[in-house]
C-alpha cells in the first residue's frame, strides 16, 4: 500500500510540473504585444476591415458629401435641442400654483374650517348647475 501512494504521489507531482512547464511556455507565447499583433492581424482580414478602408478611401476622394451629411445632422441635433428648451420653458411658464389655504377663502373654492383635521373638499360644488 505504501508502494502504491509513492507511485500516485510520484505521478501527481510528475502532473504538475507538465502542467507548469505548458503554462510557462504559454505565457512566453501570449505576451500582451502579441495577443494585440494577432487580433490586429485578424482584424485586417475581416469584412469589417474591407469596409473600413472602403469608406476611407471615398471619403478622401469625395469629401462634400460627408460635410453635406455631418452638416444635416448638426442641424437635426440643434434644432431638436431648441425644441426641447422651448418646450421646457413652455411647461414652467404653464405650470399653476395652488393657491395656500390663507387665500383660498378669496376665491370660489370652498373651504372647511370648522375643524382642525383636513377634511375633504368638494371642488365640484362650483361647477353644479342647482
Amino acid at each position: 500500500m505504501a508502494r502504491e501512494s509513492d507511485r500516485l504521489e510520484w505521478e501527481a507531482e510528475r502532473a504538475r510540473d507538465e502542467l507548469a512547464a505548458s503554462l510557462d511556455q504559454l505565457r512566453g507565447r501570449l505576451t500582451g504585444r502579441q495577443i494585440v499583433d494577432e487580433a490586429v492581424s485578424y482584424l485586417r482580414e475581416t469584412p469589417v476591415a474591407e469596409f473600413g478602408r472602403n469608406v476611407l478611401r471615398d471619403l478622401r476622394e469625395h469629401p462634400l458629401p460627408l460635410l453635406v451629411i455631418f452638416a444635416g445632422v448638426a442641424w437635426a441635433i440643434l434644432a431638436s435641442a431648441l425644441a426641447d428648451r422651448k418646450n421646457a420653458q413652455r411647461t414652467l411658464a404653464s405650470v399653476v400654483e395652488t393657491p395656500p389655504a390663507e387665500t383660498a377663502t378669496n376665491s370660489n373654492w370652498p373651504v372647511d374650517r370648522s375643524s382642525s383635521a383636513p377634511q375633504r373638499q368638494d371642488w365640484a360644488a362650483p361647477l353644479r348647475v342647482e
